[in-house]
């Protein structure tokens, strides 16, 4: 059975707006209000486009076992979180409130699309293991020196 999501075109062009979409949030760091209107626009693209990417997954798996692959529930994740900053974004008057400084997190959330490109890079794959699994011993040392630091 040929699937539509396994297609490379499908996958070369879901990578690349992934990338795009990861250099979009870095430029729209450095100039928040300068092109709010121009990343407003892109952030329904994205998501749009990233809903399409879902729909034509779920047509290929089915609903079940879409959520059977952990990359799988990683996208719907994010892409939830997409959709409820752009609902919570449009629905809200002013930029002042605090409800947008935690879709500033949410936003954040986003990236974690960026480490699926990762699939492609064996290397990569490595070094972000090796990261994460230092996370654990590097929070123990650092509890520990807490603890002899309040200790003296």
């Amino acid at each position: 059975k040929d699937l539509l999501s396994s297609s490379p075109y499908v996958v070369w062009t879901v990578d690349v707006c992934i990338c795009l979409n990861a250099v979009q949030m870095g430029v729209q760091v450095d100039y928040p209000d300068d092109l709010s209107t121009l990343f407003m626009v892109l952030e329904i693209i994205w998501t749009i486009v990233f809903l399409a990417e879902f729909a034509v997954k779920v047509r290929d798996f089915g609903l079940k076992g879409y959520f059977m692959n952990s990359w799988r529930v990683l996208d719907f994740l994010v892409v939830a979180v997409s959709v409820l900053d752009l609902t919570l974004t449009a629905t809200s008057g002013s930029s002042g409130l605090s409800m947008l400084a935690i879709l500033r997190i949410f936003r954040l959330v986003r990236m974690l699309r960026v480490v699926k490109l990762l699939r492609a890079f064996r290397e990569l794959i490595l070094i972000v293991r090796g990261i994460t699994d230092s996370v654990r011993p590097v929070f123990w040392a650092s509890l520990l020196m807490l603890v002899i630091l309040y200790a003296c």
